[in-house]
């Protein structure tokens, strides 16, 4: 199991210059909006693909809500130098069946991509880390029924979509737009 740190939102800003030499020239390239189908209510969270410019090494972080805290988790990823995008993924696959994957309750969730992002001018990831603190001052205290994770992950999402200079290309995964909210079905019965 990979070495994991669970860093909250309000301390990200200050972990991101105590570890200036790993992250401080850091930018964001992409932000995936997921769905993790082996969570009982659907959780939602984002992925932040950051690149080191000068390396030219890529990472995966988790940004998302939980009930006692905001946060940031590094380390599922390691820093890679694989291309950007799915080629990482099947890399990391393809030695796994997919009943193991599936079935696998430890590790990194199991992410459905329902929306994505990626910058045309990618933002310092402290300004990031800025608007993931304005989400978290804007509602502090996890509720279920309304600041949820679904909350979280789609405002910060929404933000980022719509104030990154430079503007950003979009995809949406029309066929995950579902978000873990109850189904009300309307049945008409009729006399025949």
């Amino acid at each position: 199991m990979p070495d994991i740190e669970i860093i909250p939102v309000t301390d990200f800003s200050s972990y991101l210059q105590k570890n200036s030499e790993e992250y401080g020239d850091c930018v964001a390239i992409s932000v995936t909006h997921c769905k993790d189908v082996k969570s009982p209510v659907a959780h939602e969270y984002l992925h932040l693909n950051i690149l080191h410019p000068h390396t030219r090494m890529w990472r995966r972080l988790i940004v998302e809500r939980q009930t006692k805290q905001d946060q940031v988790v590094i380390g599922y990823w390691d820093w890679s130098s694989v291309g950007l995008g799915g080629r990482v993924i099947a890399k990391e696959i393809k030695n796994y069946s997919f009943a193991q994957i599936f079935l696998n309750r430890g590790g990194p969730p199991l992410a459905l991509p329902m929306r994505n992002i990626r910058f045309k001018l990618s933002p310092k990831l402290q300004s990031v880390a800025r608007v993931l603190l304005l989400a978290h001052n804007q509602r502090p205290e996890y509720r279920f029924y309304k600041d949820n994770c679904f909350w979280y992950a789609a405002s910060i999402f929404d933000t980022l979509s719509g104030t990154i200079p430079g503007g950003v290309e979009s995809t949406p995964y029309e066929w995950a737009r579902f978000q873990a909210v109850p189904l009300q079905l309307n049945i008409v019965v009729s006399n025949p």
